[in-house]
C-alpha cells in the first residue's frame, strides 16, 4: 500500500473485466491485470486508470508474470500460454498440449512463475505441470503421469532460481531444489499460496487467514 492509500480504496477496472484473477507490478511500476475472457488491463499509474490491452479470446486467464516492463506470460484456461516480448503490445498465444491431456480440464493452468526470459514453469488440476527452457518455444510434461500424480493441483509457485522453488499443492507446501521435477512436502505447513521476495524471505497464506513468515530460507 503506497503512501496516503488505505486498504480501502478502489479502483474500477475496464468494462467487462468483473472477475479479475491475478495481478502483477513490474520492477519499472506498471501494473497487469489477467481474467475472465482472456482480457489483460494495464495501468502505469499505480491503478489510477487501466487500459485493456487484449479485447478477450473466450478463454479464462488464471494467472501472470511480467518478468520486466516488456517481457511476460500468462496462463489459463485449457492450457493456453499467452506471451509478450514488448510490453503487452503484442500477445502471442501458444497450447503447449493437445488432448488428451486437457479432456474436461477447462481450468487448465492455474499458476506460473518465471525465473527468466528462458525458464519458466506453469502449473494447474489434474497434476498438470509444464517447464520450459527456451522462453516457451517448447514446453516439458513434468506432471502427470511423468512426474506427479493426477490427483495433484498447484495453486500457487514462487521460483528462486531456475533449481529451487516453492508451490503450494493440495494445500500443502511444497519445495524443489530439482527444477520442478521433484516437489516435497514441508511438514506441517499448509497453504494456498506462497510468495518469496529471496532465497531467506517468505510467506505462506494458510486457511482461516493464517500468513506464515520464513527469514531462514524455510528451516522455521
Amino acid at each position: 500500500v503506497r503512501a496516503g492509500m488505505t486498504l480501502d480504496d478502489a479502483y474500477p477496472l475496464a468494462d467487462g473485466a468483473d472477475e479479475a484473477w491475478a495481478i502483477t507490478r513490474t520492477p519499472g511500476g506498471v501494473l497487469w491485470v489477467v481474467g475472465k475472457c482472456g482480457f489483460i488491463l494495464r495501468s502505469d499509474d499505480e491503478g489510477g486508470t487501466w487500459t485493456q490491452v487484449s479485447s478477450g479470446m473466450g478463454l479464462l486467464a488464471n494467472d501472470m508474470e511480467m518478468l520486466t516492463n516488456t517481457f511476460g506470460m500468462a496462463v489459463g484456461g485449457q492450457g493456453f500460454v499467452w506471451k509478450t516480448t514488448d510490453g503487452g503490445r503484442k500477445w502471442v498465444v501458444s497450447k503447449p498440449f493437445e488432448e488428451p491431456l486437457f479432456i474436461g480440464n477447462t481450468s487448465g493452468l492455474q499458476t506460473l512463475d518465471i525465473v527468466d526470459e528462458e525458464f519458466a514453469i506453469t502449473g494447474g488440476v489434474h497434476g498438470l505441470l509444464l517447464r520450459t527452457w527456451d522462453g516457451g518455444a517448447f514446453w516439458e510434461n513434468i506432471g502427470f503421469p511423468n512426474g506427479q500424480p493426477e490427483s495433484a493441483e498447484f495453486t500457487d509457485l514462487s521460483l528462486i532460481d531456475r533449481d529451487n522453488g516453492w508451490a503450494t499443492i493440495n494445500g500443502v507446501l511444497h519445495r524443489t531444489f530439482t527444477a520442478g521435477s521433484i516437489w516435497e512436502p514441508v511438514p506441517g505447513v499448509t497453504g494456498s499460496q506462497v510468495h518469496f521476495m529471496d532465497p531467506m524471505r517468505g510467506w505462506v497464506l494458510s486457511g482461516a487467514g493464517l500468513v506464515r513468515r520464513t527469514t531462514d530460507g524455510g528451516l522455521t
